[in-house]
This record gives structure tokens, sequence and C-alpha cells, in this order.
């Protein structure tokens, strides 16, 4: 999730779900819910993103949350990490830390005269790090866009995974394929094939 300029102190809740307020609703451009939430029982603030169990992209969230599961395990440092799964009748949902820097598409469009060809390289050569750690443990994210790289303690780190796939499962169909953003997307996940690292 990402920031803004009013502080969570200040927003009403939209309704609670699992001890958590729901202060903000995060238009992820998806057909999940995602929305800037406050831990009850701590005062957190952090990201929580659901789906109907019933809906078209519950196989999504669950893809999300195994290869979310997988790089906790792993120990990664370049995925916010995950405080929270939760199911219920209605909803599968996750939660991460808040991403307190916004995303880049938002960095960029904040400097009129765009990023300095340092800032760039930096920012580059940060992603360049977490795509090879995130190809180490043999997840392809296939979905990386300026909204899910976001800022976080100073550090640039990779969002949504739900159309992510983990290369060391046997692909029985092609499951994704042909989705990810116009723009952004890997030639062969236009053209149809399995995208790798």
């Amino acid at each position: 999730g990402t920031s803004s300029d009013v502080t969570e102190e200040e927003l009403p809740a939209l309704g609670e779900f699992h001890g958590y307020e729901l202060l903000r609703n995060l238009d992820g451009g998806g057909m999940a819910e995602a929305f800037m939430a406050r831990k009850q029982a701590t005062g957190e603030t952090v990201f929580l993103k659901r789906v109907r169990n019933k809906s078209s992209v519950k196989s999504a969230m669950d893809r999300e949350m195994r290869i979310y599961e997988k790089l906790m395990r792993a120990g990664t440092s370049h995925v916010l990490r995950i405080l929270d799964f939760m199911r219920d009748e209605e909803y599968t949902a996750i939660v991460t830390e808040f991403a307190d820097g916004g995303d880049l598409q938002e960095h960029v469009r904040a400097r009129e005269s765009g990023l300095s060809v340092s800032e760039a390289k930096e920012i580059a050569l940060e992603l360049a790090k977490a795509l090879k750690e995130l190809h180490s443990y043999d997840v392809v994210h296939r979905d990386l866009k300026p909204q899910n790289v976001l800022a976080f303690g100073g550090h640039w780190k990779l969002a949504d995974f739900g159309i992510s796939k983990s290369t060391s499962h046997v692909v029985t169909k092609k499951t994704f394929q042909q989705h990810g953003t116009l723009g952004y997307a890997a030639p062969e996940q236009v053209q149809g094939v399995e995208a790798r690292p």
C-alpha cells in the first residue's frame, strides 16, 4: 500500500475487518479491495488487501499468498513484510507493512523534470538486486511497473505478486500468460510464451 498527505489519525474508519480498522480505500487498479488500515490492538498502520472467495481473482490471491510465504521463509529484504493472512466465509485477505513513501510512479510525477540520472541509476540498481533475489528463489514477478515499486524505510520494495509465479512448480497450463500491464510486460507475456527470469 502507499501513503498520502492525510494522517491515519485524521481518518474516520470505513469499517472493521478481523481486528483492523479500514481507514482509506486504495484503488489498486485490480479486482481486489485494497485499504490503508490500522491494527486495533497496536495502532500500527498497515496495508490490507482482500478478495471475495467467490470472485474470479481468488486464485490470484491464493497464488500471491503462497509467493509471499515463500519469500518470507527465504528472508528476502526486497518485499514488504507480511503481517497477517485471514480467511473467513466471505473473504481471503493479506496484510503487509504500509509503504510510507508512496510508489515509484508518484515519486517520478512529483518531480517536474523527472529523476536525476544518479537517482534513476540508484533506483534501477536496487530493483535489479530485488529481481535477482526473487529469481534466486524461483519467483518471476510478471507485473513489474512503477505502481508496484513502493518506498518503505528509505528503500524500494516490490509489491503485488498476484500474477507472479514460482518457476520451481511444474506448469500444466499457461496460467496468467498474456496478463500483465501493457507497456511494462515482458514480450513473452504478450506473445503467450512462458515468462522466465
